[in-house]
C-alpha cells in the first residue's frame, strides 16, 4: 500500500505474502509512525500469527556492510504484479535530511522498491530498507544510485526490533556442522582424519588433549567434507553424532536410532536399510570420556557388549570414539578384549601444536566470512600472545589447548567492534587471550553476588564437575545434569532457574532440552583448567564434594527401591557405622548444598540407627525385666526350700529326739524288767 501526499496515515492495512499468496491484516502503530521529510518510516504489526509457510529474516547490524553485494525486493511500475528482485553493492554511510542513510549502487531499484528489504549477502541478515532512488542528472550519471534506512535507525524509532548478528567465533562453545564456514586452520588434520578412514576402520579412536578441539575437528571438519565425497563414497554415508554419557542408549536413540537399547547392531542394520542409497554409516560418539566416567557399572557393561557385538558383525560400519587422551588408560580398563583389539589398529591423534599460519586463519578468515576487518597488526599481536603463553622450551608454536581460550577472546572482540571494525582497543578492552576467559567469568559471578546469590552460584558450579582422580591421572571434567536436579529444595527451584539462565546468557553454561527435561553443563573443560575461581572451590570443597557423589549414587540407589512410598523403600541400603556418623557431620555444616533425596536418606539412617536403639534399649529392659523376675521367682524358690530344708532338719532332730527319749525309755523298762528278774 503506498499513501498519497496529504492523505492522513492509514490505521490498518493488508499485507500480502507474495511468496505464497496469503493475506493478513496489520494494523500501523502510531508511535512509530516517521513522515517523508524525516525518516519516512511505518512500523506494522500482523494481527494473528506469522504464517508457518513464510520465514522471517533476521535483521543485522548496517556497520561494516559498505562494499557487501546485498539482495532486495519490490514493485517496480513495469515489473510483474508479483514483484522482482533487485540486486547491487552497498557503498557508504551518508546524512540525509536530518538522519544517515547508505548510499547503495543498483541496476534495478526503482521507486517501486521503497520499503524493500535490505539483505547483506555476506552477513546474511537484514541491513537497512530502500527508502529512496536518485533521479540521473542532465550527464545521465546516478541512475543506479539508491539511498537505504539503516537498520539501527529503524530500531532507534522501534526499540522492540532485535538486531542480531551472525558471530563469525564461537566463544567456548564447539563448533557444529552448521558452523562449517567459520571453521578454519585444522585443515591438515582433518584431510589426515579422513585419510584414515579410506580403508573402511571398524573402530577408530580420536584423541586429544582437552580444549584441542576434537569435537570441532570432526563436527565442522571432517563430517562437511565426507558429505563433499572426500572418501570414496562417503557422499552417500549415514552419519549420526551422538554423546553417550550416563545414558548411552537412550541418547543415541534421541539423535533416532531407533531400537539402540535393544540391540544396537540391529537397530543400524534397520537404519541402512531404511535409508535410500546410504552404503555406510558414520556412528560417531562424542565426549567419550563421560561415558567412561558417569555411565553405572550394569548399563556400562551392557554398552560395551553392544559395541563388541557391533564391531563383531558384517555391517557397514565404523564407529568413531572421540575422547580426551588423558582419560585413555580408563578406557584400556574398561573395554573389552575385541575392542582394544580393533582399537590398535586405529587411534588417531589430535596434534596439541598450532602452526602460526593456522592461527592466522582461526583469527583473520571467520571475521572476513562476515565482512569484518581487523586493524592492521592485530591479527599478529594476537599471534605473539598465543606464542607467548604456549612457550615451552624455545618452541614457537602455539598449543591447540589454548583454542577455546582464543575463540573466547576473539568473541568479546567481535562484540565490542567498531563500524565493522576489530580492533586493538576492543582486544585489551577483552582482557587479551590469557586474560579475557578469567575476566569474564569473574565479573559474572560478582554481578550474581550482589544479588545475594553468590553462594548459590557457586554450587551450581561445583555440582556440574566431574572430581577426577589424581592416584589414576583422571582430570575434572564437566558433567551434565538435568537442571532441576541443580535444585536442592523446591523453594530455590525459582533461583536456581534464574542462575542457570544468567550463566547461559553469559555463554558460561549451555542449556538443552529433551523429551521436556532441561540439561545443564559448563560449556567447556577449559572452564574448569583456567578458572581459577573455579578451581579454589573445587580445591576447598573436594572432600565434601566427593562424598556428596558417592551419597547421591547411594540415596538414588535408596529411592529406586520404593520411588513413591518412603516407607517401602530397602532399609538394607540405609546408612550405617562410621558412613551414617561422617554423613551427620556433613548434614549439621552442609545441609543447604545437599539435595532432598540425599537429606531424606540421612535423616532416615539416623532414624533407623535412633529406632534400632530404642529396640535395642527396649530388649535389654526386657531381660533386665524378666531377670528380676527370675530372681524373685529363685528368690521364692529358695526361702521354700530353705524352709523345707529347716522343716526337714527340725523334723530330723525332732525324729532324732523322740528316737533318742524313745531308746533311753527302753533301756529304762529294759532295766527294770532286769531288776525284778534279780
Amino acid at each position: 500500500a503506498s499513501q498519497k501526499k496529504g492523505e492522513p496515515k492509514p490505521k490498518r492495512i493488508h499485507v500480502i505474502f507474495c511468496a505464497t499468496g496469503e493475506q493478513m491484516a496489520a494494523r500501523v502503530l502510531p508511535e512509530f509512525w516517521r513522515p517523508a521529510d524525516r525518516e519516512d518510516v511505518a512500523i506494522l504489526q500482523l494481527e494473528g500469527e506469522l504464517p508457518t509457510s513464510v520465514k522471517s529474516l533476521p535483521i543485522g547490524s548496517s556497520a561494516g556492510s559498505c562494499n557487501h553485494a546485498f539482495q532486495t525486493f519490490g514493485f517496480p511500475e513495469s515489473g510483474l504484479k508479483e514483484g522482482s528482485y533487485g540486486d547491487g553493492h552497498i557503498l557508504n554511510e551518508l546524512p540525509m535530511q536530518m538522519t544517515r542513510v547508505l548510499q547503495v549502487s543498483s541496476p534495478q531499484v526503482t521507486p517501486g522498491f521503497s520499503g524493500g528489504p535490505v539483505l547483506d549477502m555476506v552477513t546474511d541478515r537484514i541491513v537497512g530498507m530502500v527508502t529512496a532512488i536518485a533521479a540521473p542528472d542532465k550527464y545521465g550519471r546516478m541512475a543506479e544510485t539508491a539511498y537505504v534506512t539503516p537498520s539501527e535507525t529503524l530500531r532507534e524509532i522501534c526499540p522492540q526490533l532485535m538486531i542480531s548478528d551472525t558471530p563469525p567465533y564461537m566463544g567456548l562453545a564447539a563448533f557444529a556442522e552448521k558452523d562449517a564456514r567459520f571453521f578454519f586452520g585444522r585443515r591438515k588434520t582433518v584431510a589426515a582424519l579422513a585419510e584414515a578412514l579410506q580403508s573402511r576402520l571398524r573402530f577408530l579412536l580420536v584423541m586429544g588433549p582437552s580444549g584441542s578441539g576434537k569435537s570441532s575437528v570432526i563436527q565442522a571438519g571432517l563430517i562437511p567434507l565426507l558429505r563433499k565425497g572426500a572418501v570414496p563414497g562417503s557422499d552417500r554415508w549415514a552419519i549420526l553424532v551422538a554423546r553417550p554419557a550416563d545414558q548411552p542408549f537412550r541418547n543415541i536413540e534421541a539423535k533416532g536410532l531407533e531400537g539402540a537399547s535393544s540391540s544396537l547392531t540391529e537397530a543400524i542394520n534397520h537404519w541402512l536399510k531404511r535409508q535410500t542409497g546410504s552404503e555406510h554409516m558414520l556412528l560417531v560418539l562424542d565426549q567419550f570420556e563421560e561415558f567412561l566416567v558417569t555411565c553405572a557399572l550394569p548399563l556400562s557393561n551392557s554398552f560395551w557388549a553392544s559395541l563388541k557385538e557391533l564391531i563383531d558383525s558384517d555391517l557397514p560400519v565404523t564407529i568413531m570414539a572421540v575422547m580426551r587422551d588423558d582419560f585413555y588408560s580408563r578406557f584400556a580398563q574398561d573395554a573389552p578384549s575385541l575392542v582394544m583389539e580393533w582399537i590398535s589398529r586405529g587411534i588417531f591423534p589430535v596434534s596439541a601444536s598450532l602452526e602460526t599460519e593456522e592461527l592466522r586463519e582461526i583469527i583473520e578468515l571467520p571475521a572476513r566470512q562476515v565482512g569484518l576487518a581487523l586493524e592492521e597488526g592485530l591479527a599478529q599481536v594476537i599471534i605473539n600472545d598465543v606464542l607467548e603463553s604456549c612457550r615451552e622450551e624455545g618452541e614457537r608454536t602455539g598449543r591447540s589447548t589454548v583454542l577455546p581460550l582464543l575463540e573466547f577472546a576473539l568473541t568479546q572482540v567481535w562484540e565490542r567492534r567498531d563500524q565493522g571494525s576489530l580492533t586493538h582497543q576492543a582486544y585489551y578492552a577483552a582482557g587479551k587471550v590469557a586474560g579475557s576467559l578469567t575476566a569474564w567469568a569473574d565479573e559474572v559471578c560478582r554481578s550474581l553476588e550482589k544479588e545475594g546469590l553468590g553462594k548459590l552460584t557457586r554450587r551450581v558450579f561445583t555440582d556440574l564437575v566431574n572430581l577426577g582422580d589424581e592416584a589414576q591421572r583422571l582430570p575434572d571434567s564437566r558433567r551434565r545434569r538435568l537442571l532441576d536436579d541443580l535444585c536442592n529444595d523446591p523453594t530455590e527451584r525459582e533461583q536456581v532457574h534464574r542462575v542457570v539462565t544468567r550463566l547461559a546468557d553469559a555463554r558460561l553454561v549451555t542449556t538443552s532440552s529433551k523429551t521436556g527435561q532441561v540439561t545443564v553443563e559448563i560449556i567447556h573443560d577449559s572452564l574448569i583448567r583456567e578458572w581459577a575461581r573455579l578451581r579454589r572451590w573445587l580445591k576447598k570443597d573436594r572432600s565434601f564434594l566427593s562424598w556428596k557423589r558417592e551419597l547421591e549414587t547411594d540415596a538414588r540407589e535408596w529411592k529406586e527401591t520404593s520411588p513413591e512410598d518412603v516407607s517401602g523403600r530397602d532399609e538394607g541400603r540405609l546408612l550405617r557405622g562410621l558412613r551414617l556418623n561422617e554423613a551427620e557431620r556433613w548434614l549439621a555444616d552442609r545441609e543447604d548444598d545437599l539435595g532432598a533425596d540425599e537429606v531424606g536418606l540421612i535423616r532416615a539412617s539416623i532414624q533407623s540407627r535412633e529406632n534400632a536403639r530404642l529396640e535395642r534399649e527396649k530388649e535389654i529392659e526386657e531381660k533386665k525385666r524378666l531377670r528380676r523376675r527370675t530372681y524373685r521367682w529363685v528368690a521364692a524358690l529358695s526361702a521354700i526350700m530353705l524352709i523345707l530344708i529347716l522343716s526337714s532338719y527340725f523334723l530330723t532332730i525332732e525324729n532324732q529326739t523322740l528316737e533318742a527319749f524313745h531308746q533311753a525309755a527302753q533301756s529304762e523298762i529294759i532295766r527294770d524288767d532286769a531288776g525284778r528278774l534279780v
